[in-house]
């Protein structure tokens, strides 16, 4: 949800993942759980946030065929560890949601880990993005078995009172996804407030309206175009 680039590091490719961060990211929002209350990941991703997250949990998606993916593979379904040019392109014109390749191949074969984008390859170290995504997905989903998942667009949502509700909404200001309409931040901030009345929600995001404190930060290297950038943590006032 961060922006263009992602970090290319043990995980699968995904626009905005918070792998790199996820288990210091997840401590901070342990320190504000409520004993028992459950965590509901809201744009969960890749999941690498609610993986390193213990307890009852939820995590929603509005990519409706990443969703699929994740359930695929909970019954028994497993990547591909090898994906031709000539693939990426065949799955890229389908774009056939129910099928879990097509997510697979989208993001850990794709450059940057944006949804279809140029065919990822690496020309000097021969690196495989397919098997790396495909150990990445096994890492993560592994700590994900009692995780229920849902694919719904966020404003659908109604939390039930006292949950801890993380948000990591695509960034004001940066790339969106293909094939989603564009995201309206300002409504996302509306919505946000409101279940903050019953909730305790926290949003990753580099700025946040009044009303809303920056309670964590942490430099994170995006990429060498890229650069660095702040990651913030906030919470309502």
């Amino acid at each position: 949800p961060c922006g263009l680039f992602c970090l290319y590091c043990w995980c699968m490719q995904y626009l905005g993942g918070k792998k790199s961060i996820a288990k210091e990211l997840a401590a901070v929002l342990q320190s504000f759980r409520v004993e028992g209350a459950p965590f509901y990941d809201v744009f969960c991703g890749s999941c690498a946030v609610v993986a390193e997250m213990d307890g009852v949990r939820f995590a929603n998606d509005g990519n409706a065929a990443l969703i699929n993916m994740f359930e695929a593979w909970r019954a028994g379904w497993r990547p591909p560890q090898d994906v031709s040019f000539e693939d990426h392109a065949r799955l890229r014109i389908a774009q056939d949601p129910t099928d879990p390749v097509t997510a697979f191949v989208a993001h850990a074969c794709s450059y940057g880990g944006m949804w279809f984008s140029t065919y990822a390859r690496d020309r000097k170290n021969g690196r495989n993005f397919a098997a790396t995504g495909a150990r990445s997905l096994e890492r993560t989903l592994s700590k994900c078995a009692d995780v229920t998942f849902t694919a719904l667009d966020y404003r659908a949502l109604t939390p039930q009172r006292g949950v801890l509700i993380y948000c990591d909404p695509p960034y004001d200001g940066t790339t969106g996804y293909a094939g989603m309409p564009k995201f309206d931040t300002a409504e996302f901030w509306q919505v946000a407030a409101r279940w903050a009345e019953t909730c305790t929600v926290l949003v990753s995001e580099y700025v946040a309206p009044s009303g809303w404190r920056g309670v964590w930060t942490r430099p994170v290297r995006k990429s060498r175009l890229a650069g660095q950038r702040v990651e913030r943590l906030f919470a309502r006032c």
